[in-house]
């Protein structure tokens, strides 16, 4: 037992200092741009496997388990990857002609990535890279036009992971390049002492509103969220502090739970990092990455507008009122306002300044440190540095592994053509109809979420679904945002809602029971895609400002009728019949005909109008009843 506790502390330092040197090495390739691509991804996957099958030992011989299986991948995987490092350059001439040994290499690191995806991720991702090699290997046996010209072994092998097409694609190095930064600008954000100050801030600001813990909430997750891009971290980062004040409001447990995990999963919609898909949508559309966020501005500004609404309507409903005691933020901002100044000039200089992700990156951290130095408490010393880039790598495992296992999915898709074939097929079942087939496009993000990271899906669909939309004549970033955007909404999606699962244990619920109240909460959020799809104004495409105002107010317009039908109280209590005009008249918004759209608005003008103009206000006496 105690020599087992021996070598556990041991490998305990091993990976911290694998991890520390990950970190620094990229930061050294950063700065000095020595690596040319195919050596910095082969150097960087070595890492992140290695690190991941070394945590998956250690945790394996704490419980008393040698992991004999996971430390063979481990040697064949550092020999593999060495191998790759050192060989690159006469393998990529050697790619339609492999030798044996390029061949045994690359066996193992496609073994190496799906043995980490499943340890890391779960089986759904390695199980469909799988699927999608045995589709290559065998799909010359399918009739009809789902069929291939047949691939032998040797040559997905080759092409898999001797070139930058498969695991060493542009998916990897988006991953190693855009992500990894920004996951670095987190940690040490993190690690600064800014989230406390987040939240501080948040609370002098909102304290004083009706349903002021949940607007907190809300608040202090789009901050948070901003730079962490990660749905359950947002949920345990900011829940345990807001929670108990949104209980002591009178919400229940289901609607703290609720508000925790949408609050937590809207982060990786806001700009500037919007969670570590951004960074490959902006690669794969060839766009700057500051016009990727300037599109998403408005849907993630409507996305956390749906749960300010949604928590007026709800405290209206409780009949609560706005707290008398005011706090004052002046004294926070002044011991604190230097943690703003990262993420101004993170966001000044990817949008305005049109700078690199990674320069952008870079400076920012640099400069947590700098103004970390004003926080006596907080001040980044070398141990507190040496904790960021540690926690940086162990940031990165997750994302990482998984962006590897899809450029498995994405070489086989190029390899095959079979995006360009399931595109075809998905326009012909939808019938002509854009709305059909955004639906579908719906169906399948939220059910590939359910096993899946955001990226996962983000990627999959956008090589299988995204064209047919494009095909359509959406926009492309609408397309891929569209996409994005469910592949989010899995978190808070039951079954596998992996945000309502973190959220369930902090108010104490049953994770299915508040799945389900979560997605109803939810349901305006969930129309947002289709309208700015519908409207590209939103995403600040072809229009003017005149026309952007205009369809974001609609928008709004929209959202509150749903949130409206949804709790049963706008400023008073709604009719059963209002209810329901309130929902198809939000739902006619989504039509194609101006005629349609004029009468919706107006049947939601004339009852809100109604609403408002009522003399005695109407509340609920009780949480639970849904006025149904």
């Amino acid at each position: 037992m105690k020599k087992a506790e021996d070598v556990t502390k041991r490998l305990d330092k091993l990976i911290s200092l694998l991890c520390a040197a990950l970190t620094g090495i990229q930061l050294f390739g950063y700065v000095t741009g020595i690596f040319p691509a195919m050596q910095q991804r082969s150097l960087f996957l070595g890492f992140i496997l290695s690190i991941t099958l070394l945590i998956h030992i250690r945790n394996k011989l704490s419980m008393n388990i040698i992991d004999l299986w996971s430390i063979f991948v481990l040697a064949v995987t550092v020999f593999a990857s060495v191998y790759v490092f050192a060989n690159w350059y006469g393998m990529s001439f050697r790619v339609i002609r492999p030798n044996k040994l390029d061949l045994i290499v690359g066996l193992v690191l496609i073994t190496a990535v799906l043995n980490c995806a499943n340890v890391r991720l779960g089986r759904p991702l390695p199980l469909i890279a799988l699927l999608f090699i045995f589709y290559a290997l065998l799909g010359h046996r399918i009739g009809g036009s789902m069929g291939t010209g047949g691939f032998t072994i040797q040559r997905v092998i080759s092409f898999l992971t001797m070139e930058t097409s498969g695991i060493y694609g542009t998916i990897l190095g988006t991953a190693a390049r855009h992500i990894f930064i920004f996951i670095i600008f987190g940690s040490f954000l993190e690690i600064s002492g800014a989230s406390k100050f987040f939240l501080e801030l948040a609370g002098a600001l909102l304290g004083s509103l009706k349903g002021s813990g949940a607007k907190v909430n809300t608040m202090a997750s789009g901050l948070l969220g901003m730079v962490s891009g990660s749905a359950v971290a947002n949920v345990m980062a900011v829940g345990p502090m807001t929670v108990p004040i949104m209980k002591k409001d009178g919400f229940s447990n289901e609607f703290c739970g609720a508000i925790s995990a949408i609050s937590g999963t809207g982060g990786q919609l806001m700009p500037p990092v919007m969670g570590t898909a951004a960074f490959i949508i902006a690669e794969t559309l060839s766009m700057s990455y500051g016009d990727v966020t300037k599109s998403a501005l408005i849907p993630g500004i409507l996305f956390y507008l749906t749960i300010w609404i949604s928590i007026n309507f709800h405290s209206n409903r409780l009949g609560l009122k706005k707290n008398k005691e005011k706090i004052d933020c002046r004294p926070i901002l002044k011991n604190g306002f230097y943690y703003l100044i990262p993420i101004i000039f993170l966001i000044l200089t990817i949008s305005v300044w049109k700078w690199s992700p990674v320069k952008s990156g870079m400076w920012s951290t640099l400069l947590v440190i700098i103004v970390s130095q004003f926080n006596r408490e907080k001040r980044m010393r070398l141990p507190d540095i040496w904790q960021a880039m540690v926690q940086s790598a162990k940031g990165a495992l997750t994302v990482s592994v998984a962006c590897t296992v899809a450029g498995i999915i994405v070489g086989i898709l190029s390899l095959t053509g079979l995006g360009l074939k399931f595109s075809t097929v998905l326009l012909a079942l939808s019938g002509g109809y854009k709305l059909v087939l955004m639906i579908f496009t719906m169906i399948a993000g939220l059910i590939l979420g359910m096993g899946m990271t955001t990226t996962s899906v983000y990627i999959v669909l956008s090589v299988l679904v995204a064209p047919a939309l494009v095909e359509f004549g959406v926009y492309p970033i609408a397309a891929h945002l569209f996409v994005f955007y469910f592949g989010i909404l899995s978190c808070i999606t039951p079954p596998v809602a992996t945000a309502v699962f973190a959220s369930a244990g902090l108010v104490g619920e049953s994770p299915i029971k508040l799945g389900f109240y979560t997605a109803k909460k939810a349901i305006p959020i969930y129309i947002i895609p289709f309208l700015f799809v519908l409207n590209p104004e939103l995403l600040m495409l072809g229009g003017n400002i005149g026309n952007i105002l205009f369809e974001f107010c609609m928008s709004v317009l929209t959202i509150i009728a749903l949130c409206g039908s949804i709790e049963g109280v706008g400023q008073n209590k709604f009719t059963k019949m209002e209810r329901v005009l309130l929902f198809v008249a939000a739902i006619c918004e989504l039509h194609s005909s101006i005629i349609i759209k004029i009468v919706s608005n107006g049947v939601i003008l004339a009852i809100l109008l109604k609403n408002y103009l009522k003399k005695e206000i109407m509340y609920a006496n009780s949480d639970k009843n849904d006025f149904t």
